[in-house]
């Protein structure tokens, strides 16, 4: 995965991550990437991790496990989403909430705490209509200066009471080790035994 990081972080490319599995942080590489195209380089990180392909898509390489079945929540439509211009962890934490009130409109209140993000990192406005989760997620990232989007593959429809974390976002901007220790810890969590 972070073979995948220092891709998108050298080349300004994005990627959407829809299925994460520890082997994903287990397979260390070191590759000669001057006289290789980006889908070669990408190509060779997934071959080590098996199952696992990319296809390029609005403006983000979208990461898919072949044989891992749909997370039901990536395929849900968010009707209206509007965002003001605002850090990329505020609107990645709007579109949670414009989600979790399309499965119950009655839903009014949110309680809690996420991290801010980048203060100098501003994106949007955003006004869209009929998108699912991914291509808005994709939206996100690709309008800021860079970014990944990983889902919680262990959470595999929504219910009002869903309380994990459904992404997380990690922003180009961020140093590269930070980033490194924000996506092992996120594995780790969304692939935990005890977390599921």
């Amino acid at each position: 995965m972070e073979a995948l990081l220092q891709v998108g972080y050298e080349n300004q490319v994005c990627f959407g991550i829809e299925f994460v599995e520890k082997e994903l942080l287990s397979q260390p590489l070191q590759l000669e990437v001057e006289s290789s195209s980006l889908g070669d380089i990408v190509g060779r990180i997934l071959a080590s991790a098996k199952g696992y392909v990319a296809e390029g898509k609005d403006g983000v390489v979208l990461i898919q496990k072949t044989a891992a079945g749909s997370t039901q929540w990536l395929n849900l439509r968010v009707r209206n989403f509007r965002a003001p211009r605002s850090r990329v962890q505020e609107i990645s934490n709007l579109l949670f909430m414009n989600l979790m009130i399309e499965i119950d409109p009655v839903h009014r209140g949110f309680a809690g705490n996420y991290s801010p993000g980048d203060p100098k990192e501003l994106i949007g406005p955003f006004s869209e209509n009929g998108k699912t989760v991914p291509q808005l997620l994709d939206l996100v990232v690709s309008s800021s200066k860079g970014g990944m989007w990983i889902a919680n593959s262990s959470v595999r429809s929504l219910t009002v009471t869903t309380e994990k974390p459904l992404w997380t976002i990690v922003e180009y901007s961020w140093p590269f080790d930070e980033n490194c220790a924000v996506i092992r810890k996120t594995i780790q969590q969304y692939t935990n035994s005890s977390y599921l």
